[in-house]
């Protein structure tokens, strides 16, 4: 596509945004279908990128998994699949496509890092993410739905991890990155997925991902408007956390 299609001589992009905007999120926990069934969960929108995570555990190691659980710690078990009406992809993606796989480990060694596995030694705990709908900045949306669902597991971990997107559009030799990119952008621009976490000397790089191959002069503004949107989200997660909280107080005061 374009860089005239991408961004109009305005300066937006198809769906109206500016370049450093975010599409709109909207995040929910303890999710009602969901309560019987896992111990947290939660229903992340980012545009119409939907994402649900469920978690159950900590637990005893199932058997198939005993193998890999160690004595020290728990062991993530993160499985990652794609609803049949997630998207375009549908009929190239399966449990054991490589893609799917690739996620899959990528979002278990984000957390590793974060969740304080070492609290429940010889333990199992499930994280299980469902793509309802797809449209851009997928592994982010991922990412930042394992979050709150952990959160509401009551999961410790270290910090919050947030994510998003970035992409960069070449206007002459001028790169321009755009922030939270849909499925149209990703197809025909450089892009990358960024999760960070808060800690006291600012946002800490927790995961990065180059989806494409990318100049070395884009990808410096790109990853600093990645790492200023993830930062903004972190905030959003947090609200959400924080409301969840305020609505379950007001109910027990009933």
């Amino acid at each position: 596509m374009p860089r005239n299609e991408i961004l109009s001589p305005e300066g937006l992009r198809t769906d109206g945004r500016r370049w450093n905007e975010a599409r709109h999120f909207k995040a929910r926990i303890s999710l009602p279908t969901c309560a019987s069934s896992s111990d947290g969960s939660s229903l992340v929108c980012m545009g119409q990128t939907n994402v649900m995570c469920t978690v159950s555990g900590p637990k005893e190691p199932s058997a198939n998994l005993r193998g890999q659980v160690e004595h020290e710690k728990a062991f993530l078990n993160v499985n990652y699949s794609l609803s049949a009406f997630s998207g375009q992809e549908r009929k190239k993606t399966g449990r054991m496509d490589k893609r799917t796989q690739e996620i899959r480990l990528s979002i278990e060694n984000t957390f590793n890092e974060i969740v304080l596995l070492k609290l429940h030694p010889r333990s199992q705990i499930d994280i299980t993410i469902t793509v309802l709908q797809q449209d851009g900045g997928v592994v982010a949306a991922a990412i930042n739905a394992v979050t709150l669902a952990l959160i509401d597991a009551g999961i410790p971990m270290y910090t919050l991890v947030s994510a998003i997107s970035a992409g960069s559009v070449t206007d002459g030799n001028t790169p321009i990155p755009i922030l939270d990119t849909t499925n149209l952008e990703e197809t025909d621009i450089s892009w990358l997925t960024i999760a960070t976490e808060g800690s006291g000397d600012g946002d800490k790089i927790n995961f990065l991902q180059c989806e494409t191959k990318m100049h070395l002069t884009a990808f410096e503004s790109t990853l600093q408007l990645a790492v200023d949107g993830a930062r903004r989200i972190r905030g959003l997660l947090d609200d959400t956390c924080r409301q969840a909280g305020r609505a379950y107080k007001e109910r027990l005061q009933d």
